[in-house]
């Protein structure tokens, strides 16, 4: 996977989305919007297990607020990826505004490691640890 000037844009809007999502779920706090008024979890009130995605919006609240050990120990799969993906779009927009061609490549078996290792990590841990 190569990030240079041609796709480039791919990583600014994907870095705009995520800091719509942190300054949303900021908002909540704002509008006195109570928790227990978000919808709750279909899949662990089926199972009784929380699903990959469990305390993501309050992992991303808390984001929102900079309380950053909070998010990450809330869903830390939601936390890296909301991170990753706003500095993925710094990142994009530095590569459009340079004057010369850069280039950033990480080999596509790398990334696939880390997404289905840190998927199945972030599981274990909702599941064993968490217990939301």
């Amino acid at each position: 996977m190569t990030l240079n000037k041609t796709n480039a844009h791919y990583g600014i809007i994907y870095g705009g989305i995520a800091v719509f999502m942190i300054l949303v779920a900021g908002l909540i706090h704002y509008i006195n919007l109570p928790l227990n008024y978000l919808p709750a979890c279909t899949f662990k009130n089926i199972t009784g297990i929380p699903c990959l995605t469990c305390g993501g919006t309050r992992s991303i609240m808390n984001l929102s607020h900079l309380h950053l050990l909070d998010s990450f120990l809330f869903n830390p799969l939601v936390f890296l990826g909301t991170v990753t993906i706003f500095i993925a779009g710094l990142i994009s927009l530095t590569v459009l505004l340079s004057k010369n061609d850069f280039r950033i490549t990480v080999p596509v078996p790398v990334i696939k490691i880390l997404l289905v290792g840190g998927v199945i990590i972030n599981w274990l841990y909702l599941i064993l640890i968490k217990k939301l």
